[in-house]
């Protein structure tokens, strides 16, 4: 007849299945190239906000400044004092305290660009128990700045 009768058959399913790979790898190549291009380095971003110290914040630094100049340190009950917080739960004192040295220390470390906290603490001298918290001299004056402008 000049022809063949029978032949091999194509496994269709093979030869759409590595074309689906094909097109998938590509796909998600571009895809991702076009998201790192369209993605803004961190570092380009400019922040056109003052960092602010709220008022308590302002009150805690003033009361730690004012201890640093006289050499001394302040204790537990100056502190709650300062922050409103004399006549609430030992648990809720621990709290905003703890909060709100966080908040300055982050907001000290962002303007000074320094590791190292600016409210810093010490086990008291008379009770093992609790701390005392201070303002090391050589920062004084940048918080001073801070606070004031």
């Amino acid at each position: 007849a000049g022809f063949p009768i029978w032949g091999k058959e194509v496994n269709y399913v093979f030869v759409f299945g590595a074309v689906f790979l094909v097109i998938t790898v590509v796909s998600l190549y571009f895809h991702k190239k076009k998201k790192i291009k369209n993605k803004t380095p961190q570092e380009n971003i400019q922040t056109n906000y003052k960092i602010q110290f709220t008022d308590t914040e302002i009150a805690l630094l003033n009361l730690l400044i004012e201890k640093g100049k006289l050499n001394t340190r302040a204790n537990i009950n100056e502190v709650n004092y300062v922050l409103g917080l004399k006549h609430k739960n030992t648990g809720l004192q621990k709290k905003v305290r703890s909060d709100t040295f966080n908040s300055v220390n982050e907001k000290f470390k962002y303007i000074s660009k320094r590791e190292e906290p600016v409210i810093q603490s010490i086990r008291s001298e008379e009770d093992k128990r609790y701390f005392e918290y201070f303002i090391e001299k050589k920062n004084i004056e940048l918080i001073y700045f801070h606070i004031q402008h």
